[in-house]
């Protein structure tokens, strides 16, 4: 047996676990590899010796410090022995993440074995089995669910400077954050105005240009505040001459965040005719300028943002159905500060620092009930902006007091009855089981109906493209089909959510049959393709309708009465 520690990755972020193998044999070693690849398993230097006598690995010595691992271990056709030679455990662990990094942008399926000092695969199983989450108590509910399979440590420690609260609300927040700036895809950031999304995209831009060591900018536009015309010369530049008042080239905001980060900020403003544009520049990689007909390659990640429903947008044929899965590889929704409204006091008396400069300033606690009491529509950005007036309003004030605070949110027009007490609360009706398992049914037939969706969208281009531009396009496709399998998958967990046996059927035998298109395609793309018109093409429909009627069944029975108090 071997004491190891497994590094691994799943959607973007490395992880590490502590492991017992067992290796005496090939067949050991490809169950391992099988199960558990791409990984790469850190074991003492003195250990590696015992896998020397399995006839599926290769020696490769020790690591020339002046290499990456990725130059040692990658596209080797057996399973790869080094001593890492590493003297610190933190220069260990960043040679891994780069080393998995670059196995998930090539799609290598491989096990890496790396040998270390005994003292640093000491430090290395202590805070793997620290970090280890016990078991769910019964009833968890899907948040609960989520942050134990997001470990803490992938938060950006300056975001947790930034962005305060201590609610699992914001924990899962901040912890997705970390997950969004350790990989290079879209990111979609959804949430009301003033919840913190710019902030949230700052963040996940300069850890992201830290982690994979580039050094491009972040270059916001704003979508709903340019016009038509300006928002394209802006976001794709111009040459002279194209239009009037065109004096000079213009370098677009895309091109100059090169090696950084593109925010596109309220993009659900764009019109269909800007969102086909972009999505083109997405698919292809490459923008041309206004007036131009060279096309210029362009490399900056996309994050976009709205406060609008992207999803209720595209259903209603207001926003591109394939630019919105483009967008959404990775979604992150920042909490209305209702959702949270523990994370209020910590998150005023930040606030009130910043506003009075003063890092020792501090409200009192009749003040900071009353903040946490009252209702925020304007969330964050209303809530600083009360207390911005009551600095510049009673600036000598040493201990502001609640009067203090009421004529501020008088002068600002906020009105000191927007809350809902704790009776008025408690004398609502309840909702009967009925009717919360009919809200439940809902907000799941919705997701699956989205990954549905999505499935249909990134398959079309190797169902209906030429053999080669399929063939280019089939490794990141099959990667993001896996990962919508894999939502599904976990939707499944759930049965009786899909509101009736025969619907749930339905989608779980798309799930198989998506399952084996994505077997058969990373194989050959013919295959993949006779196999989604022989079977999977159906199931598809069949899904899909399935999920339309059974929506269409519950807005039916949630309108006859079923809200009520039982």
């Amino acid at each position: 047996m071997l004491d190891a520690v497994k590094f691994h990755t799943l959607h973007g972020p490395v992880r590490s676990e502590a492991v017992l193998l067992e290796l005496a044999t090939a067949q050991d070693l490809a169950h391992v590899r099988h199960d558990h690849a791409p990984a790469c398993f850190v074991v003492p230097v003195a250990r590696l010796a015992d896998l020397h006598g399995i006839s599926e690995v290769i020696l490769c010595g020790r690591k020339n410090p002046a290499k990456q691992l990725g130059r040692h271990l990658l596209r080797r056709t057996k399973v790869p022995l080094l001593d890492g030679g590493y003297t610190t455990r933190g220069r260990l662990v960043q040679g891994i993440e780069s080393l998995l990094c670059d196995a998930r942008e090539i799609g290598e399926q491989n096990i890496y074995f790396l040998g270390a000092r005994d003292d640093i695969v000491g430090e290395l199983l202590a805070a793997a089995r620290a970090n280890a989450l016990p078991a769910l108590p019964p009833g968890a509910n899907e948040l609960e669910r989520a942050l134990r399979m997001i470990p803490p440590g992938l938060a950006p420690h300056g975001l947790r400077q930034k962005f305060i609260g201590a609610s699992a609300e914001t924990e899962l927040l901040l912890r997705l954050a970390g997950v969004a700036a350790r990989c290079d895809v879209p990111v979609l950031l959804l949430g009301e105005s003033g919840t913190g999304k710019e902030l949230i995209a700052q963040e996940i831009h300069q850890h992201f240009v830290q982690f994979f060591h580039r050094r491009g900018p972040l270059k916001a536009v704003n979508c709903a505040s340019l016009s038509e015309h300006l928002l394209e010369s802006e976001l794709f530049g111009h040459v002279k001459g194209a239009f009037t008042g065109a004096l000079q080239d213009h370098t677009g905001l895309w091109q100059e965040a090169a090696d950084g980060t593109l925010f596109l900020d309220e993009i659900g403003e764009l019109t269909l005719a800007h969102q086909a544009k972009i999505l083109r520049a997405l698919a292809e990689g490459k923008i041309r300028r206004v007036g131009s007909t060279i096309s210029i390659d362009v490399n900056a990640r996309i994050i976009a943002a709205t406060n609008r429903d992207l999803f209720g947008m595209v259903l209603a044929g207001q926003f591109r159905e394939d630019l919105y899965y483009r967008l959404r590889n990775l979604c992150l929704r920042t909490p209305a500060l209702r959702d949270r409204r523990e994370d209020i006091p910590a998150l005023a008396q930040h606030l009130w620092r910043l506003v009075t400069q003063r890092p020792g300033a501090a409200l009192g606690g009749e003040i900071t009930g009353e903040l946490q009491r009252l209702s925020w529509p304007g969330n964050v950005r209303e809530l600083r902006s009360v207390l911005s007036s009551m600095h510049v309003l009673f600036p000598g004030e040493k201990a502001h007091k609640l009067e203090h605070l009421h004529l501020a949110m008088r002068l600002a027009g906020k009105s000191l009855t927007e809350t809902v007490p704790a009776p008025a609360v408690a004398s609502l009706p309840a909702a009967s089981p009925a009717a919360q398992h009919c809200v439940d049914c809902f907000r799941q037939l919705r997701l699956a109906d989205e990954e549905v969706r999505a499935v249909k969208v990134y398959a079309r281009p190797l169902l209906r493209g030429t053999p080669a531009e399929a063939r280019r396009g089939r490794r990141s496709a099959c990667a993001t089909l896996r990962q919508h399998l894999a939502q599904l998958e976990l939707l499944c967990l759930h049965p009786v959510r899909f509101g009736s046996r025969e619907t749930f059927e339905k989608i779980a035998r798309f799930k198989g049959h998506l399952s084996g298109f994505i077997e058969r395609l990373e194989k050959d793309l013919d295959e993949g393709r006779r196999f989604w018109t022989d079977k999977a093409k159906q199931s598809h429909e069949t899904a899909s309708a399935a999920i339309f009627a059974e929506l269409e069944s519950l807005m039916t029975r949630c309108g006859t009465g079923m809200f009520t108090k039982a």
